[in-house]
Parts: structure tokens; C-alpha cells; sequence
């Protein structure tokens, strides 16, 4: 009998230990590169370098100043000649940030990150990437994933897988388009052909598709990488001899792939809806018919959460974010068809379903509001502070200040 064991997603022979050591040291490989040009395409802003991942992010100078460009935030950081004391100040306080955006740390902790183990960094980095890069874009530019095999409720909806989140945006980029199916983030992106789609789909002129699909990976795998930076503007955080091989590494792919959702996120709307912005009457009644559905459906089934009780007051909180993001980016279709009424502008709806929009617009909106002071009012008096929910009539609508 052969005994088998899976390492990072393959499978081998528990004998075939100079393949797995192999296997290990080659992801461990491409993922310290494409993290590491991950970190200094935000680092620049900073006139930072990293130049070893391993070694750089033990005093925490580097994490900490990447932090501060992804949130926009400033943190307290020791600096100059340091030592190990000073090394897990640092450290401290980056991962104690991470937690107050609710970013799960898993076998996470200072003295691993500073002591530069592998295997550690490489996960503490994917944990930010995941947060800033994927999650945190899904949730700015609405995007869900779809063709869930079975019917999620309203709530679910809001907790996204950012795998299968961002494998939707690339189907809608790539598959509906090219036809090019991709299931993964790894042996799908290995003869270049999706990388180009995408850049075909933002900008036709820059590929010749009939051409690519007649290329070898690794020229198209070049190409796409050289156009990407040099006419989109995406860095380049791998080179082809990364992709070629027999398992890419899905979360360098991933990584790569977030930059072009980040900067282009309607490369991946839904091609068949592109047809709604064409007439300004037919987009009217489309944006209608979308948002008064959305309310009086996904929205009131989410709402029902505010006659209930607080169970878990963390992934409460979390859902209510989600939410009020939704809200967010439907807001400005909202305030958009307000602008038409209050101009009589209004070329497709009647005031009757103008009146019936606006209703339960504020409705919605009002509860959300209700929602909040409900988790508010959930926690002990000091420990609202350190939440930073709004109180009625505060005016930050839930956002930590």
C-alpha cells in the first residue's frame, strides 16, 4: 500500500521527499517574489524598498508604513536603531491594527513575524492582500459571486468567499466574452490566454486575440505581463517561468489578477447588461426596476435582523457593514433618479413609482440606521467607544473614526 499525502493543495508520495521539498521551496519562492512586489508597488509612495521579505519585515518599519498607505491611516512606529524590544513594539501594533478591522489572524503572532519564519510571513502578507486588495474592492465596487449550486439568503449574499468573488469577476471578464473557462487560479492561467482576455477586454487595440491564441505560454504569458505594466498601468508581479509550470501558485495569481479588478472593476460587469446604458429612457427604467426590486426583496429579507436579538455581535457587526456598503453604492443610483424628480426630468417612471421609490428608499435607509443603533446599544457604555458606532444623529453612519 502506498501512503499519500496532500502538501499545499497536491498530492504525492509520502517517499517522494525530494519532490516535495521541491514543490515547497518553488511556492515558497514565487510567493515571496510576487509579495514582495505586491509591498513595493505601495511602499514607493513611502520611498521605501523591500528587498528580502524575510529579513525586512522583522523591525515592522516596513509593515507598519505599508499599512498606513493601504488604509489611509497613520500608525505609531518606532524608528532609527532599533532592537528586538523596539522590533515587537512594532509588530505589536501592526497586528493589533489588522484587528481592529476585524482581520482574522491565524497562527499569527510577533515572535514568528520576528523571527522572519517563512511560512509566517508569507501568511501574514496574504491576510493583508486578501483584506486590502480583494475583499475591501469586492466590497467598494459591489461585486458578488454568482452560481452558488444553492439559493444563499439575502444575509449570506454579503459573505463572500473572495476566491469565488473574484473567480465571478474573471468569468464575467473572460468566460462570457472568449469562452476561456476558468475554474481556478492556478492551471487555468497557464497558456497566457486569460491574462490577454482581460487586457483585451479593457483595451481591444492592445491584443490580437486570433494571434494569441496561436502563441506558446510563454510568449503570450510576456506579452500580457510588458502590456499590462506598460499600457494599464498594472505592476508587474510575475514573470512567465512563475506560471508555466505544472501548479502555478494560486495565490501569486490571485494577487496579480486582484491589480486589474482594483484598477478596471467594470472589466468585469456582466456583458449581457451592457445593452441597459445605451438609452437614457431604457437606463431609467432599468435603474427603477433593479433598485425597487433590491429593496423590496434582498433588502427587506436583510432587514428582518433588526427585530432580532444580538447572537453574535462580531459577525452582526460585520453583515451590517456589508450591508451598508450595498447601500452605499445604490445610493447614487437613488440620488441619481432624485435628481430627474426633483427637475421633473423623469422620462420613464410616473410619479406614482417615482412616490413608491422614495418611500421605501427612506425606509430601508431608516432601518439600516436602526440596525446600528441596535449593535450600538448591544455593548457595555466604554466599549462603544472603542466600536465607534454612530449614535442617532452623530452623522458617521457607522464609520470607526
Amino acid at each position: 500500500m502506498v501512503d499519500i499525502v496532500c502538501v499545499r493543495g497536491r498530492y504525492f508520495r509520502a517517499s517522494d521527499t525530494w519532490e516535495i521539498a521541491h514543490y515547497q521551496d518553488e511556492q515558497e519562492r514565487v510567493q515571496k517574489k510576487t509579495f514582495t512586489n505586491w509591498m513595493n508597488t505601495y511602499l514607493k509612495q513611502k520611498n521605501m524598498k523591500v528587498e528580502n521579505l524575510f529579513e525586512d519585515i522583522k523591525d515592522g518599519v516596513h509593515l507598519l508604513s505599508l499599512l498606513e498607505v493601504l488604509s489611509g491611516e497613520r500608525l505609531p512606529m518606532e524608528r532609527g536603531r532599533l532592537k528586538r524590544v523596539h522590533h515587537v513594539s512594532n509588530l505589536s501594533t501592526a497586528l493589533k491594527f489588522l484587528e481592529t478591522k476585524k482581520i482574522k489572524l491565524v497562527n499569527i503572532n510577533v515572535s514568528d513575524i520576528a523571527d522572519g519564519k517563512p511560512s509566517i510571513v508569507l501568511g501574514l502578507i496574504w491576510t493583508i492582500i486578501l483584506y486590502f486588495q480583494i475583499e475591501d474592492t469586492f466590497a467598494q465596487a459591489g461585486v458578488g459571486e454568482d452560481g452558488e449550486p444553492r439559493p444563499l439568503s439575502a444575509l449570506e449574499k454579503f459573505r463572500k468567499n473572495a476566491k469565488k468573488a473574484l473567480l465571478a469577476w474573471t468569468g464575467n471578464a473572460i468566460t462570457k466574452r472568449y469562452g476561456i473557462e476558468i475554474t481556478n487560479f492556478g492551471k487555468s492561467w497557464r497558456d497566457g490566454l486569460a491574462f490577454n482576455a482581460i487586457i483585451h477586454t479593457i483595451r481591444p487595440d492592445l491584443v490580437d486575440f486570433e494571434q494569441v491564441r496561436q502563441q506558446n505560454a510563454r510568449v503570450n504569458l510576456e506579452q500580457a505581463f510588458s502590456t499590462a505594466e506598460n499600457s494599464l498601468g498594472i505592476p508587474r508581479l510575475l514573470d512567465p517561468e512563475d506560471v508555466d509550470v505544472e501548479k502555478p501558485d494560486e495565490k501569486s495569481i490571485m494577487t496579480y489578477v486582484a491589480q486589474f479588478l482594483k484598477a478596471y472593476p467594470e472589466a468585469g460587469e456582466d456583458p449581457s447588461l451592457a445593452k441597459r446604458k445605451k438609452n437614457p429612457a431604457e437606463q431609467e427604467l432599468a435603474d427603477y426596476t433593479d433598485l425597487i426590486t433590491w429593496l423590496n426583496t434582498e433588502a427587506d429579507e436583510v432587514l428582518q435582523i433588526v427585530d432580532q436579538p444580538v447572537t453574535d455581535r462580531q459577525q452582526e457587526y460585520m453583515d451590517y457593514l456589508a450591508f451598508k456598503t450595498e447601500v452605499d453604492r445604490r445610493e447614487k443610483t437613488f440620488k441619481k433618479l432624485e435628481e430627474k424628480a426633483k427637475t421633473k426630468s423623469l422620462q420613464r417612471l410616473t410619479p406614482e413609482q417615482w412616490k413608491e421609490l422614495d418611500t421605501k428608499w427612506n425606509q430601508v435607509y431608516r432601518q439600516t440606521r436602526m440596525w446600528l443603533w441596535k449593535l450600538d446599544a448591544s455593548l457595555p457604555g466604554e466599549t462603544r467607544k472603542i466600536w465607534g458606532l454612530a449614535q442617532p444623529g452623530g452623522g458617521n453612519n457607522g464609520v470607526c473614526t
